[in-house]
Formats: structure tokens, sequence, C-alpha cells
């Protein structure tokens, strides 16, 4: 426990230093104890807050007293503003701030909360900062600027400021009486027509109301009363007891003119009015209709003024509808889902149906080019069936026989295939062939091998081959899209020069159309 006390003056003693020492915190206290906090009363502009023409306020000159010090603002300080939220409002603060962690004093904004009701922030009073408002300032929400209006002179207020007490001067209010008179005049004259509309609507309202009591009040008032009360009374039991018709919830009946009975029933039908309906009857038609409590037939419409298709309304389904105006919108579809089925969708993938999310069960790993006629393309995969390929597709095998053998230059004749194709029936057909080279060249010397198809035993012309067996030579495969009659017989022929035998291999297949062809031995 420390007793201060003072002030006196200082002895010197033996050690050449004097016996009392007074800093700024002690001359604080003294004089705290006969100076109280606030501002200095005069002039009456005394560190007043003003509004500006934009989202600041500036505090005029003037002389302020916390704790026993000191502060003096020379000029006017301005202060800029947060700006202003969209919607919410807030309350921010001007306050002169005694801080006694940096050891002066200044004039700041204490920002408020955003609120819908918004009360203006705490002021904080402890061992590091003593706060005094000067003024509260509304931040009204899209506010752009602040007016005079939305400041509160907060410097008489003696539980948030107050004046400087203990000084002889009289306080002079005749800025701050004139700031309260410009705000009264502002108010009035903005609200006078406002209030006398108010008043007018009040009236009104009023003599409806009594209307509707006026029977009450004649005769007998107590029993009129008493029986209003009952009334009112049983009506609120049945509204709690039946609350399930709150949501206006009815069956519907007709299986496309639908009527749905309310209980308690509507009288009228207004825009927003929504009700849920139970439907007895599955719907046949395109378009349907919504007849309440006998008020009349409004279409039912889906968002987009859209026709409902037959069977969107299903028996057993509950719906929800909401009266626009002039047509019932169906906000629940519900069921419309189409035919396909899980069989109907690729494996893996799933589908929305009535019963939930299904998986599809569709199978198609045997979608593949070798599965798909050669120039089909289906689900992006494109056929190669039918290509040129040993015993695959053979339809006109070349059957074992002495072939020509051609001497030097000459070609001395053709030997024709002993097996042809039959064509069965009018198309387009694609015709596929291979040569196959004929091994080692005899004796170093290359050997050339010819073939070409015949039509009815004539050659068709451009399709005569060739493949010469050297080292580097590969197999040819060869392809002809030509058009066949019925009865035609297709056959190919070659010829060898030595007595190495070539391997020919034609194949014929039907393309744009289901063609048929049959083998035939050929006499």
């Amino acid at each position: 426990m420390t007793i201060y006390s003072g002030i006196f003056n200082s002895v010197r003693g033996s050690n050449g230093q004097g016996d009392r020492k007074y800093n700024a915190w002690w001359f604080a206290k003294y004089f705290a104890t006969f100076i109280g906090n606030g501002v200095f009363p005069n002039p009456s502009t005394n560190l007043q807050v003003v509004a500006n023409t934009n989202m600041t306020v500036t505090v005029k000159p003037g002389t302020g007293w916390i704790d026993g010090y000191f502060l003096y603002s020379d000029s006017d300080h301005i202060l800029k503003l947060d700006i202003a939220d969209g919607v919410l409002k807030r309350i921010d603060r001007i306050v002169m701030r005694l801080n006694h962690l940096t050891r002066q004093i200044d004039i700041v904004v204490k920002k408020g909360t955003f609120s819908s009701s918004p009360v203006a922030p705490t002021l904080q009073r402890d061992t590091d900062y003593v706060e005094l408002a000067l003024a509260d300032v509304l931040i009204n929400n899209g506010a752009t600027q602040i007016t005079q209006a939305n400041i509160t002179d907060q410097r008489l207020n003696k539980t948030v400021c107050g004046i400087v007490h203990g000084t002889v001067d009289q306080v002079d209010t005749t800025t701050i009486f004139n700031q309260y008179q410009a705000w009264f005049k502002e108010i009035t004259g903005s609200t006078a027509a406002e209030i006398k509309a108010w008043q007018t609507q009040q009236k009104q309202e009023f003599d409806e109301w009594f209307a509707t009591i006026q029977g009450i009040l004649e005769g007998d008032v107590a029993a009129n009363l008493a029986a209003r009360l009952t009334l009112l009374e049983n009506q609120y039991k049945t509204h709690t007891d039946n609350r399930i018709a709150h949501n206006n919830y009815g069956v519907g009946t007709g299986a496309n003119s639908i009527n749905v009975t309310l209980d308690p029933p509507i009288t009228e039908y207004k825009e927003g009015l929504t009700l849920r309906f139970k439907n007895t009857n599955a719907q046949t038609s395109a378009g349907a209709s919504l007849n309440v409590n006998g008020l009349g037939a409004r279409a039912i419409r889906k968002n987009g003024d859209l026709s409902p298709a037959p069977g969107t309304l299903k028996a057993g389904y509950v719906y929800t509808v909401i009266y626009n105006g002039s047509v019932f919108i169906l906000l629940d579809e519900g069921g419309e889902y189409g035919t396909a089925a899980v069989g109907d969708v690729r494996k893996g993938k799933t589908i929305g149906t009535p019963d939930g999310i299904k998986t599809g069960t569709l199978d198609l790993t045997n979608l593949t080019p070798d599965n798909i006629r050669q120039g089909v393309v289906i689900d992006g995969v494109t056929g190669a069936l039918g290509v040129v390929g040993v015993g695959e597709n053979q339809i006109l095998p070349w059957e074992y026989s002495t072939m020509p053998r051609v001497m030097s230059e000459s070609k001395p004749y053709w030997l024709l295939s002993d097996y042809g194709t039959k064509i069965e029936k009018t198309g387009k057909y694609r015709v596929k062939w291979r040569m196959s080279k004929l091994g080692s060249p005899s004796g170093g010397v290359p050997l050339t091998v010819y073939a070409r198809l015949y039509l009815n035993d004539q050659p068709i012309p451009g399709t005569d081959r060739q493949i010469t067996s050297d080292t580097t030579t590969n197999d040819q495969n060869y392809t002809l899209d030509i058009d066949l009659k019925t009865g035609d017989i297709l056959r190919c022929g070659g010829m060898t020069p030595s007595d190495s035998r070539p391997t020919l291999y034609v194949y014929i297949d039907g393309i744009f159309t289901d063609l048929k062809t049959t083998p035939v031995k050929m006499v």
C-alpha cells in the first residue's frame, strides 16, 4: 500500500540530491482531483463533430481533458469513415482516446458492427486506454455521404463524455442548440405529409374495424363479447386440431379435368396460392386443368408455360402446384422417365427411374470392329468384317488346278477358278482378293504371277493384277465395289510363269443392303 502526498519543496541531502521527485503521472493525478474529464465548454464548437459532403467528418478545433492529461487541437481534424454496407447499418463513434502505451491523446474513429438495429461500440476504459465519446455517427445501408442528422453529439452526455467541470466559465450551448434546431426542422419538414397520411390511414382502419364490432357493442355487451370469444375459441381449436389442412391438401378426382375439395375451403384464387393433391386417375391426354372448391377450372402448366404431356400426372402420386394469377404451375413434374429400362442402358451407366437411380445392364463388349461389317459405324465403332484374310469369309476358294505357264513374255491363256459365286439378289457388292508371292525366286530370277476377276466368264476390265516374287515383295490385297444382278457368276483367273502355283483368295460381301450369294461348282 502506497500513500502519495504533496506538493512539497525538495530538501537537498548529504548526497547532494533532493528528497522530493514529481513526474508527469503524479501531476496528472493531482490535476484530476479537481478538474473533471470532458471537453472544455467554450467555445461551443469545442471538438464538435460536423458532417462533410462525403464519407468523412470534421472534428472542430478545441481542448479536452482526460484523467489530468490535456489535449489541444488548433485546426480542423478530418476523419474518414469506412464505406456502408448494402443491407445492414452500423454506428461509428468518434472518440478522444488517452493512450497510456504511446503517452498521447488521439481523436479516432471507433468502428461499429453491422446490424439491422445497430448500437454504438462500447468505450474502453482500462489501464491501456481511456476513451470519451465526442459523437455517434449513423451509417445507413447504401449511404454514400454523412449528413448532420446522422450525427448524435455526445459532448454533453456525462456518461460517455461531459463538460470539464471545476472551471468558472459558463457553458456556451448556442452551437449545440442550433444543431438540434436544424435537425428538428429537417425531420418535421420531411415527415409532415407522411404524418398526415398516416393519420388518415389509421382513422380509416379504425372505422373499418369498429364497423365489424359495432353489433357486439349493442344490447347485452357482456353476452355478445362472451359469444364472440366462444366462437374464436372454437375456430382456434378447429384450426389446431386440423393441422394437416394448413398446407391445403386434398384428393384430386378426374383424369384430365381434376377436381379438388379443400376443407376448410378457399373462397377465391389468389396469386401465390399453394396446394398439394393426391391424383386419383392417370392423365390420358395432353393438357390438364384443376378446379378447387368449385371456383372454376384453371389450366395446369409446367414451368416455361408448357402443357403437361399425357401420362405426366400419374395415379396415386402427390403433386404440388402454385397459382401464378392465371394458371397452376406444376412444381413436381414427377415420373417423366420415358420407356428406357436397365437393359436399354449401357452397362456401368446409370438412369433415373420412378424407383430411384438404376444401373444399366446392356453389355456391348462384343461391339468390336471384327463383329461389324466393313464400312458400317455403330456407336462410334467402325466395322472391319470382311477384310481379306486366309480362311476369312472366303466365298470363292481357289481349287488347285494346273495353271498355264508363261513362257518368256507371252501369256498363252488364263485358267479360271474351279468354283464361282452365283449372285442371288441384285445389288452392290464388295469383292476383295489377295495375291501371295511364290517364295524364293527360281534360280535367282524373280517370277511374276498374274490374276484378274471374271464376270460370267468375261474378264472385268481394270481388275488385272500381278505380283513379282522377289525378296522384298509382300502379299497384295485389292478391293472392288461392283453392281451385280441376280444370276451373275463371279470367278477369278490366273497365270503362273513356272510350276510353282500362286495362292489366290477371293471374297465377296454385300454392302448397303442385305445381299446374298451362293458358291457354285463350275464345269
